[in-house]
C-alpha cells in the first residue's frame, strides 16, 4: 500500500459509502420484502438489523427513494 495514495475523509463521506455498497447488495424482490415487512409490524431498526444495513438506507427503500422501480 502507497500511503501517498491516501486521503482524509470525514464521517459523513464513509457512512454515505458503506450506505450505497450496503445499498448495492440488495435486489429489488429484497426491497419489495423490506417494503412488505415495514407494512407489517416490523420497524426501521428491526429490519436494518435484520437485512445488515443503517436504518437510514430502509428508510431510503419504504419511502422509495431508492429502488424505486425494477
Amino acid at each position: 500500500m502507497n500511503p501517498e495514495h491516501l486521503q482524509p475523509v470525514g464521517l459523513g463521506t464513509l457512512t454515505r459509502d458503506a450506505q450505497a455498497r450496503a445499498s448495492r447488495k440488495l435486489t429489488w424482490e429484497q426491497a419489495q420484502e423490506i417494503r412488505d415487512k415495514y407494512k407489517g409490524d416490523k420497524t426501521l431498526r428491526e429490519l436494518g438489523k435484520e437485512y445488515g444495513m443503517p436504518f437510514q438506507q430502509i428508510q431510503s427503500i419504504v419511502t422509495y427513494k431508492t429502488y424505486a422501480e425494477e
